[in-house]
C-alpha cells in the first residue's frame, strides 16, 4: 500500500488563482483514482499545526500535500508532474508504507 496522500486547502479562499489550484489538484487525484484525506486550514487548527510543522518555512502556500507525512514539494512540481507524466513517482505510489513504522495520518475533520 502507497503512502497515505493527505491534502491541506481551505474553504475561505478569496483568490482565484488558489481556488483553482485547488480544485486542480482534487480533481487530478479524483480524476486518475488514487485516494487522499483533505484538511481545511480554516476550520481544523490541528491540521494548520500539522501543515506548518512538516512543510518547509518558505513553502508553505497552499494548497500543501503531504505524503506519508513528508512534504514532496510545491504545487508548480506536483503540476509539472502531472504535464510530464511523473505524476505516480511524485505521489510514492510505488512505494510501501506502514502506519506502524511510518507514522499515523491525521484523521479529517468534517467541513
Amino acid at each position: 500500500m502507497p503512502p497515505p496522500i493527505q491534502l491541506f486547502l481551505t474553504t475561505i479562499a478569496s483568490a482565484p488563482v488558489l481556488r483553482q489550484k485547488q480544485e486542480y489538484l482534487l480533481r487530478t487525484l479524483q480524476v486518475l483514482g488514487i485516494p487522499f484525506v483533505s484538511y481545511d486550514l480554516a476550520s481544523d487548527p490541528n491540521a494548520k499545526r500539522l501543515w506548518r510543522r512538516k512543510a518547509p518555512k518558505d513553502k508553505q502556500e497552499l494548497p500543501g500535500i503531504l505524503i506519508g507525512n513528508v512534504w514532496p514539494g510545491t504545487f508548480e512540481q506536483f503540476e509539472s508532474a502531472v504535464e510530464n507524466g511523473t505524476i505516480e513517482v511524485f505521489l510514492r505510489q510505488k512505494e510501501e508504507y506502514d502506519a506502524d513504522v511510518d507514522g499515523k495520518v491525521l484523521e479529517a475533520q468534517p467541513v
